[in-house]
């Protein structure tokens, strides 16, 4: 192409500025339009190269990403685990656990803990904005997700499924060994929870005298300022694990069997947010099946909490409906069945 730019050239007529009619040229009077023609040629040349060497380039990059995961080789700031997609709920590196964080404010907190497991993220924020799912419609296409990838038979799900907000951490890479030192007729756990719910349906109130129905231990962060503190129940050095009615704290793990075959489709069509009511509502279908819940000892972190919001109109909705959904079985408490 640069031999057809240098013919052009030699074509061009070279013209006085006396000779040129019109419009006076400085120089030497090239004609116009040949140079320009030339000058695109030159562009569309170095265009062309450009786009060869970047396709090029990406094929390499391809190809060698390819290669390093075949041979399990991750680059440093990558986690060990698959991340967001969910490709991998088929592969057996799902099979004892995975993790699934809830978008609920947009909070990246959660990449601040421990990378327990592969990681899905419900409701990954859409140009900026926050999904406009509720928590247990979230829970349902997480259900139709694993079926999509392990089939209709629940027994096939992973062996157990943590699922926490975005607000919240765990820091602890045992958590799966953990629950799986759970007795089998154990299928819901977290590192917090009472041994009874109210009436009122609030688990969360207790008389500030007697707080021996609480267990377990977690950390409360704040998302408005740099405050922290330990919330620590009753016998929490004593014991790894105790029994709970509801759990409650920074995430819930449930058996995959027995959370793909709950049925959220009430929940969901009923709740605002449902952020601070799906642990609860799962420990009552626990409790309703004769399945019992625990407290363990894992490290992990909240910065969001129900007290703080208790009074926001969507909660308190959510908060009303959860209690009618259960008023048959309330009050709940371990010691009931």
């Amino acid at each position: 192409m640069s031999d057809n730019v240098n013919k052009n050239v030699d074509n061009v007529n070279f013209l006085g500025p006396q000779e040129i009619d019109g419009e006076m040229f400085e120089g030497d009077g090239l004609i116009g339009d040949a140079l320009d023609t030339a000058i695109q040629e030159v562009e569309e040349e170095k265009q062309t190269k450009k786009a060869t060497l970047k396709t090029k380039a990406a094929k390499k990059r391809q190809t060698k990403n390819q290669a390093k995961k075949e041979m399990g080789i991750r680059g440093g700031k990558q986690s060990k685990y698959p991340t967001r997609s969910h490709s991998f709920l088929g592969e057996a590196i799902s099979d004892r656990a995975i993790h699934v964080v809830l978008n609920q404010s947009r909070s990246e907190v959660y990449k601040d803990g421990a990378d327990v497991c592969p990681r899905i993220m419900m409701g990954i924020p859409a140009y900026n904005k926050p999904s406009k799912k509720n928590a247990f419609e979230h829970l349902i296409a997480l259900q139709e997700k694993i079926k999509d990838a392990r089939g209709e038979n629940p027994k096939n799900a992973p062996k157990w499924i943590i699922i926490s907000n975005d607000s919240s951490m765990i820091m602890d890479r045992n958590i799966i060994t953990r629950l799986e030192e759970l007795r089998p007729t154990t299928h819901a756990a977290g590192a917090y929870g009472f041994e009874s719910i109210r009436a009122s349906g609030r688990w969360y109130q207790v008389d500030a005298s007697d707080q021996s129905g609480l267990r377990g231990c977690y950390l409360q962060g704040n998302m408005d300022s740099v405050d922290w503190d330990f919330i620590v129940g009753s016998k929490f050095r004593e014991s790894p694990r105790y029994r709970i009615q509801i759990v409650h704290g920074p995430f819930i793990a449930i058996r995959g069997e027995t959370f793909m075959t709950i049925d959220f489709t009430d929940m969901a069509e009923n709740t605002k947010k449902g952020f601070y009511h799906y642990m609860a509502d799962i420990s009552m279908e626990c409790y309703k099946r004769g399945l019992m819940c625990a407290q363990i000892k894992p490290a992990c972190m909240q910065f969001d909490n129900i007290r703080m919001n208790r009074n926001d109109a969507d909660v308190q909705h959510d908060q009303s409906y959860f209690t009618s959904r259960w008023q048959s079985e309330l009050p709940a408490s371990i010691y009931n069945k």
